[in-house]
């Protein structure tokens, strides 16, 4: 999403990227996180370029072979898990390898989330939330990627989850 789209829609005013664009966590209400997943399924709607590894090379600071054979891992393995000190671009990785492994650059397929302490199997999976007259289950971010990835039986998903040390692992998986 461009910033001039968040700009422009009054419901997103307030967001605390908008106003202090330095950091990377921000909180995010509800509605705010509706209204995004909104607009980027608008604006998903494009044509789709394929994407190859010779798209994702430049700018990164690894050999062909090297990003080949992470692709392979992940092909073969269905998972990766990248390491190192922060700032050295392995979230900027993740998503370049993950593209490749899509196919095309389709923000549909691919799906991010940062892990942090308080997140639970609640948030991520599946619970039920409190409401005005009692409590209704809530899909979390994993079980609805999932239930699209489950429609769409030709295509690749991919799932990144970002910083997966500082999420309590088993709080947020449970007995998976």
């Amino acid at each position: 999403l461009s910033r001039d789209a968040i700009l422009a829609e009054p419901k997103l005013s307030n967001l605390s990227i908008i106003k202090a664009a330095q950091g990377t966590n921000f909180p995010v209400t509800d509605e705010e996180a509706e209204v995004i997943q909104d607009l980027i399924s608008r604006n998903a709607e494009v044509d789709l370029v394929p994407y190859a590894v010779d798209d994702a090379l430049p700018g990164l600071f690894l050999s062909e072979g090297a990003f080949r054979e992470m692709l392979d891992l992940w092909r073969t393995k269905k998972n990766l898990i990248l390491q190192g000190p922060p700032g050295v671009g392995k979230t900027f990785i993740a998503k370049r390898l993950a593209y490749s492994l899509i196919g095309s650059k389709d923000p549909r397929k691919l799906k991010m989330i940062q892990f942090h302490q308080s997140l639970s199997y609640e948030d991520f999976m599946q619970g039920y939330r409190p409401f005005e007259h009692g409590f209704s289950r809530k899909d979390g971010p994993f079980f609805e990627f999932c239930s699209q990835a489950r429609t769409d039986s030709n295509g690749d998903y991919v799932f990144i989850i970002d910083e997966i040390n500082r999420g309590n692992l088993s709080k947020i998986f449970g007995e998976v």
